[in-house]
């Protein structure tokens, strides 16, 4: 019978020798691979709690997602696009925001600012929503009746939330 001898340095200069099996010795303690993958976030494959073309207006108008927020494993994605001239969705400019699940302990109306940025640098867009754990409901800045379809307030529009 042979014994694997495992040898630690430290910067360089031998500490001490073990057997192989005295080496690992205490490991048991350390997280396993299921544990670690419970710890690490994933963003799973699954179908949007919520889709359209919405701007975010107008006050007490608003979306219901399929599955409340404080049930999601994580939070909410909200994914924008840019609307194009014709009132549909372009298919570009995606932007992902999340909001986690803890947000609806947080009190007060809810409101989240999302800053979404166009291809130009004079495209800053602000939405504002309030989020709260089943209902998402707009603010009439959101569609300023001013704008048209793909410009200014209404150059992004709410696509999908999905859950994270």
């Amino acid at each position: 019978m042979t014994t694997d001898i495992v040898q630690l340095k430290e910067k360089g200069k031998p500490i001490y020798l073990k057997t192989h099996t005295a080496a690992i010795d205490g490991l048991e303690s350390y997280p396993t691979k299921v544990d670690t993958d419970k710890m690490y976030q994933k963003i799973t494959k699954k179908e949007p709690l919520w889709t359209g073309g919405w701007y975010g207006a107008a006050a007490g108008n608003g979306q219901v997602p399929s599955k409340p927020l404080s049930q999601c494993e994580n939070g909410w994605i909200f994914q924008w696009q840019e609307y194009k001239k014709d009132g549909t969705l372009n298919g570009a400019c995606y932007h992902f925001f999340l909001v986690p699940k803890q947000h609806v302990q947080n009190p007060g109306s809810g409101g989240v600012v999302f800053l979404l940025h166009g291809y130009n640098a004079n495209s800053l867009v602000r939405k504002y929503l309030y989020v709260k754990d089943t209902k998402i409901t707009g603010n009439d800045i959101n569609a300023s009746s001013s704008d048209t379809a793909g410009s200014g307030s209404k150059m992004f529009a709410l696509s999908a939330i999905y859950e994270y």
